[in-house]
């Protein structure tokens, strides 16, 4: 594993009896290779991917794939229903979710639900790109499960003020142009869930109260995602009980 020790001097002003003391502090923060982090996303998807192939998914389950904010959440826990599957991977993109999807044709499950994309978007891919790649995977899905609920659901808002490392070409702009491509998909065997604005703040950012990160939820987040699936009915079996 290669590391990198940036030192970093932070000047420091310290107010003793109206004198200013000026200082620096040395700190040695470790940093890590683009290789590193590739390699890492690399072995978590591969490790993610056989795991999930080593588990037989019962037929009538409900499935959630995308990302890390799916991979984050215990969707079994949250609805309480065992039959709730998640087949989440931090990091994924379009492509690696495209790649993952043949387990659908053993299982037939009742419904699915899809959140991905918003790693593409910080990659700086083109809306119009994931889109098109969005397509295959809804089409594959419907090949792969043609009796089940496919339920697109739109990528969540950002707060770019609470990034830690600031993505100047990752914004809400573009997220919201993608959302307006990925409902052009809905139709009778897919629904568009524009679960979006229900994590919007009054300025069109992910509402601080959902996330620390201003990208992943936190557990106010994820209740309020089931708050919204109870709202439009999904699930009303688990939900009523």
């Amino acid at each position: 594993m290669n590391r990198v020790y940036l030192i970093k001097i932070f000047q420091i002003k310290i107010n003793l009896k109206n004198n200013f003391f000026l200082g620096a502090i040395f700190l040695l923060t470790p940093t890590y290779s683009e290789d590193f982090w590739t390699r890492a996303m690399r072995l978590h998807y591969e490790h993610r991917v056989s795991f999930f192939n080593s588990i037989k998914i019962k037929e009538g389950s409900k499935i959630f794939i995308g990302d890390s904010i799916t991979e984050q959440c215990n969707w079994n826990e949250l609805f309480n229903d065992a039959q709730i599957v998640n087949r989440g991977i931090g990091g994924d993109i379009t492509s690696g979710v495209f790649k993952r999807l043949n387990f659908l044709k053993d299982c037939k499950p009742s419904s699915i639900f899809l959140m991905i994309g918003t790693n593409n978007l910080g990659q700086g891919n083109n809306p119009k790109e994931i889109y098109k790649e969005y397509r295959q995977i809804v089409e594959k899905i419907l090949e792969l499960a043609p009796e089940s609920d496919l339920y697109i659901q739109s990528i969540l808002p950002i707060n770019q003020k609470l990034f830690s490392m600031p993505r100047p070409n990752y914004t809400n702009d573009k997220i919201n142009f993608l959302n307006s491509l990925l409902k052009k998909i809905e139709h009778n065997k897919v629904k568009y869930l524009d679960l979006n604005k229900y994590f919007q703040d009054v300025d069109g950012n992910l509402d601080k109260n959902f996330s620390s990160d201003g990208l992943h939820l936190n557990g106010l987040g994820y209740q309020n995602w089931k708050k919204y699936l109870q709202n439009k009915n999904i699930f009303k079996s688990v939900l009523s009980r």
